[in-house]
């Protein structure tokens, strides 16, 4: 079997090759991305439950997450940490909280679900999931909406991989330490 590359996303139907390694190899090492691809429901289930073994702190919880993002964010650490920062954030999504938002969720929704009818087409994850998390989570945490549009850039910039030359920063890093600023001057 050939090995999986990052590049299959692109592909215009990657789903036979997802097949095949849900059928032959579920749990696949990929060499030239040295990551490893796990195909089955129980195997990412119990992989996900054994943070010993599969820990987000080695790598991150991105493909190529930067060196330093791991152990600084919720998705980059593991129990005991993991679960105190938990704690944190789940106080955030209370039931008065998310009742508050309902009127912000419903119009948000409606909005981009107009401008991809609007378009005739959409990308699910860039065009509604990513600025609608964006901007619930930042309602959430009193990030004013005129706001939006910078922390929009660097979110999107925040999830780029590329690979820069020697003794130059990646627009991620950047991006991180732009958010990073951000949030201390906002609390």
């Amino acid at each position: 079997m050939k090995p999986y590359r990052l590049s299959i996303i692109a592909t215009d139907d990657p789903y036979p090759f997802y097949r095949q390694l849900r059928d032959e190899d579920p749990a696949h090492y990929s060499e030239p991305e040295n990551i490893w691809v796990v195909t089955r429901y129980m195997d990412v289930s119990r992989a996900l439950k054994d943070w010993a073994t599969w820990s987000s702190q080695r790598r991150g919880n991105l493909v190529n997450d930067i060196p330093e993002r791991i152990g600084k964010t919720l998705g980059t650490t593991d129990p005991p940490d993991h679960r105190f920062a938990r704690s944190l954030v789940e106080q955030a999504f209370t039931r008065t909280t998310v009742d508050r938002l309902v009127p912000r969720i419903v119009a948000l929704a409606r909005g981009l679900s107009a401008e991809a009818r609007e378009r005739g087409w959409t990308e699910l994850v860039a065009n509604v999931s990513v600025p609608f998390n964006a901007a619930i989570l930042g309602a959430m945490f009193g990030v004013p909406d005129d706001d939006f549009l910078r922390l929009q850039i660097w979110l999107d910039d925040f999830f780029l991989r590329e690979k820069v030359g020697r003794g130059r920063q990646s627009k991620q890093a950047i991006a991180m330490r732009k958010l990073g600023e951000y949030l201390d001057s906002l609390a």
